[in-house]
């Protein structure tokens, strides 16, 4: 395999393109951009300017891309000022380890890399960071024009610095399902994971860590449909944070051996809004770490109005305080709300039904 620095990458694609060849370019299950390691040492994050604007190449990258192409993006930094957009493919393998998309631009609204209408997409390896902080989406699964989105995938990605780490459907919009974040970390965003839309169904979180110091963030936040996580873990410093919060319309979820941290004063760790939404827990751990700063473990304050039912089950997950000093509290009860624990380990739990 034949390895390019990015400028003459960059070169070599306009060529391409210009010269109307794009396609045998890119062609074949195994098609290939492929800038490797400069000379044996790993790439330097730079902001060298090329020829094309990071966009244009990246752009690109993607829409060049026949089904069951591997495209690696090589490592560097690539100073992004609107989103770029992976749409209508399918079986398409995207490596970028070593590389960091950087979005500059300040839409609070903008969507860094959407996956769009797209069916068996892999990104691997890649990190996003917003310039401005608590600015853009990094990453977005949307169906836009009734085409579903499934069976995509996100892995091994580092996400910095946006307003919503992962956006997992659009309300109003079409389906969404069957997809997966994987071996995902998820820093100093106001929203980690966002997942709405009736439509955004049976959703994988696997090996997920939402972390952050900044204030009022909300870590997972399931609005609408259902999800299975595995292994999520969730930490931080930030103040009046929220762990896992179900609004009104989720339905279902799934946690196998999660681990939260809550550590800061006024931060809940599992804020049930849902109208009755079903949940189970197996396995794992909630506890409050370092002081008691009015930490709630558990909080069950419906949204608006009465439940119409509800289950929360708790299977072999502790919760506790681990450093103690903390009183236990009464488990809270809500209307319409069945909570059941088997084999939980209560050591000095904090749960209350309000902050």
């Amino acid at each position: 395999m034949i390895h390019y620095p990015r400028p003459i990458l960059s070169l070599i694609l306009s060529t391409i393109l210009l010269s109307g060849y794009a396609s045998a370019g890119f062609a074949g299950a195994q098609a290939r951009l492929d800038a490797g390691e400069r000379g044996g040492r790993r790439a330097k994050q730079t902001t060298t300017t090329f020829a094309s604007s990071d966009n244009e190449l990246l752009q690109r990258m993607f829409d060049t891309a026949t089904s069951g192409a591997e495209i690696t993006i090589p490592p560097g930094q690539y100073n992004v000022s609107k989103g770029v957009l992976i749409s209508r493919k399918s079986h398409l393998k995207v490596l970028a380890y070593g590389a960091t998309i950087n979005y500059t631009g300040q839409d609070p609204d903008a969507r860094v890399l959407e996956i769009q209408n797209s069916q068996f997409v892999s990104v691997e390896g890649l990190t996003l960071t917003s310039a401005n902080p608590q600015t853009g989406t990094a990453v977005t699964f949307r169906s836009s024009s009734g085409s579903a989105t499934r069976f995509d995938e996100v892995v091994e990605t580092e996400i910095r610095n946006f307003k919503t780490g992962i956006q997992m459907g659009i309300e109003g919009e079409g389906e969404v399902s069957e997809n997966e974040v994987r071996s995902t970390e998820i820093m100093d965003c106001q929203y980690g994971i966002v997942q709405e839309d009736p439509k955004t169904e049976t959703i994988r979180y696997a090996h997920v860590y939402v972390t952050g110091s900044i204030p009022n963030a909300v870590y997972v936040d399931m609005r609408q449909a259902s999800a299975i996580f595995d292994t999520l873990v969730t930490g931080g410093s930030g103040p009046n944070t929220v762990h896992i919060k179900i609004g009104e319309r989720f339905r279902n979820a799934v946690f196998i051996a999660p681990h939260l941290e809550i550590k800061n004063s006024d931060s809940i760790g599992l804020q049930y809004r849902a109208t009755s939404a079903q949940l189970l827990f197996e396995g794992g751990l909630m506890s409050q770490f370092g002081p008691a700063n009015r930490v709630v473990l558990i909080d069950f304050t419906p949204e608006s109005g009465s439940r119409t039912g509800g289950y929360v089950t708790f299977i072999g997950t502790i919760l506790s305080k681990i450093n103690g000093g903390v009183a236990e509290m009464v488990v809270p009860t809500s209307p319409g709300l069945t909570v059941e624990r088997r084999g939980v380990v209560l050591n000095s739990i904090a749960v209350s039904s309000s902050k």
